[in-house]
């Protein structure tokens, strides 16, 4: 590679500090655009450099690779943070009409803005491949130009940002949440005997709560050969509340055959997951005891905390993060006051801290990076029903139960004289080469009105779903009864006989 004195010089200025893979595969870009037009070394130089390191002293450039070599980089680099090498290199190409060598110098910056462009970047570098295009008069790097056009149109940039995903995108979303926490939390403070005691068994509470999450993506992620899997590059954990979480998984217009498949192993995975209990105790170790450390006559208390999850399909609802990046960004400088008293990180720093988007620089462009997130009446509807869900148990709503057991709840055999029933999953395979039948949940169904879904104006349903061997283990969980009342009252001793009375036959 002809480009190594530029970087022996970028292994000497960056002395350990980080080389993005988008700044390389931008200086790789760059050096092949050169090769092939047989540019000149400084426009070479310069255009490397220029995506390379594009925080470099331009003294120590010039003292390196000589003066035109510097004002060519200092033309390519951002002008302000708003600005992107591509919008410079536009600039430079035009104003420099009788300038060959600055002229290739901006068709190599332009050739590894290409190479590494995201979709924010695709309406900016078409409008300079196209003026580069018509403003060209050489055959060959007209010729390279439109292969750049064709390149970066062949990147089938979707309206909405996603790089090849067509049609409509809805989301399974998923609440999983500590029953009983808060309660917990207020005896921890009232029992423990200094700030030291009480950071320690937050800390472990919080802890066994982080296992609980993680086991729970161990298990929807693992992969079984014969089964559609979750695929964890369509979900995204939109925010944690302390010891509740939110999980939105993209469910695309093609796959929404899927769906049974996947709600069958939501079901399983969260019902594992709702058995585990986070427990808290306010007893000593031995070692404690020995100290001298006892707690008198009191007595040590233990609380056993399930989970609980609700769960529904977002089929209508509004992408907010990426209209909130560009409203904020646009009004950082407000803030920050005149664009030179602030360096970008400061403007990248306070993105962050307002939630802006997670932002980071490599000196090229702002780099930026969302975790998705939903208005719209249903996502308000979904986090009215989340009080709906109960401890041990997955409360499924109705849109997304009824989709993924089609066709099956209106004649679902009912649990002997009960209101439980049994909802049989069509689960097709990979590849829709067979359905496999999923027989195993019994469900109890509940109208939720109007009232008491406040601004939401409609009624709704919720399935609580249970698995017989979650139902027969529900009074030996543990757990408190008061706390479990809710969860006995929809799942009754009476089921449990019935469904006793089932495996008898």
């Amino acid at each position: 590679m002809s480009g190594l004195e530029v970087l022996d010089f970028a292994a000497e200025e960056l002395q350990g500090q980080i080389l993005t893979v988008s700044s390389l595969s931008a200086f790789v870009a760059a050096e092949k655009a050169a090769n092939s037009l047989n540019m000149a070394v400084a426009s070479r130089q310069a255009a490397e450099l220029a995506v390379l390191l594009p925080k470099a002293s331009l003294d120590r450039v010039r003292e390196a690779f000589g003066t035109p070599v510097a004002e060519i980089v200092k033309a390519l680099r951002r002008s302000s943070v708003y600005s992107t090498i591509s919008i410079e290199a536009m600039s430079l190409y035009v104003r420099s009409s009788d300038d060959r060598i600055c002229r290739d110098a901006a068709i190599a910056a332009i050739a590894a803005e290409v190479a590494v462009a995201s979709e924010r970047d695709h309406k900016t570098l078409t409008r300079a491949l196209d003026l580069m295009f018509e403003g060209e008069h050489d055959d060959g790097r007209q010729a390279f130009i439109e292969k750049l056009r064709e390149q970066l149109s062949a990147d089938d940039f979707a309206e909405d940002g996603e790089a090849g995903k067509g049609g409509r995108t809805r989301v399974i979303s998923i609440s999983m949440d500590v029953c009983g926490s808060t309660d917990v939390k207020a005896r921890m403070r009232q029992r423990a005997r200094d700030e030291e005691e009480l950071s320690r068994w937050y800390k472990e509470f919080h802890r066994q709560f982080l296992l609980a999450e993680w086991g729970f993506y161990e298990s929807l992620f693992r992969v079984v050969s014969g089964e559609i899997h979750w695929d964890w590059k369509h979900a995204f954990v939109v925010k944690g509340i302390g010891d509740e979480i939110w999980l939105l998984y993209e469910v695309w217009q093609e796959d929404d055959w899927k769906l049974p498949a996947l709600v069958a192993r939501l079901l399983h995975t969260a019902l594992n997951a709702a058995s585990q209990l986070i427990r808290w105790t306010s007893a000593v170790d031995k070692d404690e005891e020995e100290d001298g450390e006892r707690r008198g006559d009191e007595p040590w208390e233990m609380k056993e905390l399930p989970l609980k999850f609700y769960v529904d399909i977002i089929n209508d609802a509004f992408e907010i993060t990426g209209p909130r990046l560009d409203f904020m960004t646009e009004r950082l400088h407000l803030i920050l006051g005149e664009e030179d008293a602030w360096a970008s990180e400061d403007f990248i720093e306070l993105g962050n801290r307002l939630h802006a988007g997670s932002l980071l620089g490599d000196g090229r462009r702002l780099v930026t990076t969302n975790r998705t997130d939903y208005i719209g009446w249903e996502v308000d509807r979904f986090f009215r029903m989340t009080k709906y869900a109960l401890p041990c148990v997955v409360a499924v709503g109705k849109n997304l139960f009824e989709e993924a057991a089609w066709g099956s709840l209106d004649e679902a055999d009912q649990v002997g004289e009960t209101e439980m029933r049994e909802a049989v999953l069509a689960c097709p395979t990979p590849n829709s080469l067979g359905t496999r039948y999923d027989r195993g949940f019994r469900f109890v169904k509940e109208e939720i009105d109007a009232d008491s879904l406040k601004g939401v104006g409609k009624g709704y349903a919720v399935y609580r779903v249970l698995r017989t061997h979650d139902l027969l283990g529900l009074r030996h969980t543990g757990t408190d009864d008061e706390l479990m009342e809710d969860t006995y009252r929809v799942f009754t001793k009476e089921m449990e006989e019935a469904v006793r009375a089932q495996r008898k036959v």
